[in-house]
């Protein structure tokens, strides 16, 4: 629901829901799945955007076993 369009919250007279806090939010939820790979699913279920600020109030999540590091200059095997 685009709560702009309303101009407030869904009942008469109440405030619009945090929408750039809601925007932040994801952003730094898409940013974590980005930076961490062991994250295999994440299901904020419950996401509250009240008029000052946004709470995940429940969130299930699956991880994966990472695989071994990836070989940098310092263990290489130069020998050909």
């Amino acid at each position: 629901m685009d709560l702009r369009r309303r101009g407030g919250g869904e009942c008469p007279g109440t405030p619009a829901a945090d929408l750039v806090g809601l925007r932040d939010m994801l952003l730094r939820v898409s940013q974590m799945a980005n930076d961490l790979p062991q994250i295999a699913a994440l299901d904020p279920s419950t996401v509250r955007a009240l008029p000052d600020r946004v709470r995940a109030i429940d969130a299930r999540s699956a991880s994966r076993p990472l695989g071994p590091p990836a070989p940098t200059c310092a263990n290489c095997d130069d020998r050909r």
